[in-house]
């Protein structure tokens, strides 16, 4: 049974993580930065859960003939510092920049010398939501799905 997350929950998808081995920290689930909080519970016991948190995607775009690169550099780094204020002001607890492999080695140091990590060589995977939610939408109302969202 697919079901909301409850606050009980949470020793039960905390050791299936642990057990998972994965290098990533225990989040806190209260955040109320997670906007979604979905279990699986069979037989009276949680076996999967999901959780959605927002976060802040960054995109840059930089003007590569503009000044000189000490120039672009300084204004970057005063770009950055007003984002992430703003971002912060916004009750935003991260941002996340997605590079092209082309650039990674070079720009990945200037990303470092911003206060940016590498915090994984995890692969990213992402879900186009306006796509997908309004084909689900539509076999709901033709009757051809028993998911309903979570609205």
């Amino acid at each position: 049974m697919i079901r909301q997350y409850e606050k009980r929950d949470e020793a039960a998808l905390k050791a299936i993580h642990e057990a998972s081995g994965f290098d990533y920290q225990w989040p806190n689930l209260d955040d109320p930065l997670f906007v979604v909080r979905k279990t699986v519970e069979e037989d009276g016991k949680v076996v999967q859960g999901l959780l959605v948190k927002l976060q802040g995607e960054v995109y840059l775009f930089v003007q590569a003939d503009w000044a000189t690169p000490e120039e672009r550099w300084a204004r970057l780094v005063q770009l950055t510092d007003a984002a992430k204020l703003a971002a912060w002001a916004r009750g935003l607890d991260s941002l996340t920049c997605v590079i092209p492999p082309e650039i990674a080695e070079s720009f990945g140091k200037r990303l470092e010398e911003i206060g940016m990590t590498a915090d994984r060589p995890w692969a990213k995977y992402t879900f186009d939501l306006r796509e997908y939610v309004p084909r689900v939408e539509s076999e709901i109302q033709a009757g051809e799905n028993h998911h309903q969202p979570d609205v």
